[in-house]
């Protein structure tokens, strides 16, 4: 009789691997809420699913994207801070370089570093907690200060 228990022997197994990542980038984009985001995650190396797949994995990420709703604005405002702050500093470089660039493209990029930012961290912060890497904690009711 043997007071220890032995341990199985680590299996890799490559197919169950590789599902498992492709469930997670798909999931990426879905958490960061951008159209096309089954399109986009085929473009990133997934594969394709069926309509009914796609269907189910839609209702996952809700349920990680409702988990962390409560973080959406101060995301957004910390994205916009960031994208604007990126974008001023990119517009007073192109204007050491005396290179005229219109107003109207400063403000497309920066709507474009917010979009893409936010996604990505809305994205992330969604995937963490669905793994179990963070912890958010639950919506505080409205306290004023």
């Amino acid at each position: 009789m043997s007071w220890f228990k032995r341990k199985k022997k680590f299996e890799f197994d490559g197919d169950r691997f590789a599902a498992e990542v492709m469930y997670r980038v798909r999931g990426l984009f879905l958490d960061s809420q951008l159209q096309d985001a089954f399109s986009l995650s085929v473009i990133a190396g997934t594969t394709a699913v069926s309509d009914e797949v796609a269907e189910m994995e839609q209702q996952d990420s809700d349920k990680r994207v409702q988990k962390i709703e409560h973080l959406i604005p101060l995301i957004l405002t910390q994205t916009y801070s960031i994208s604007k702050a990126m974008a001023e500093l990119e517009k007073a470089k192109a204007m050491r370089t005396e290179v005229e660039v219109p107003d109207d493209f400063w403000e497309l990029y920066q709507s474009r570093n917010q979009d893409m930012t936010l996604a990505a961290v809305v994205g992330c912060i969604a995937q963490m907690v669905d793994i179990g890497l963070l912890t958010v904690g639950p919506r505080r009711p409205n306290v004023k200060r």
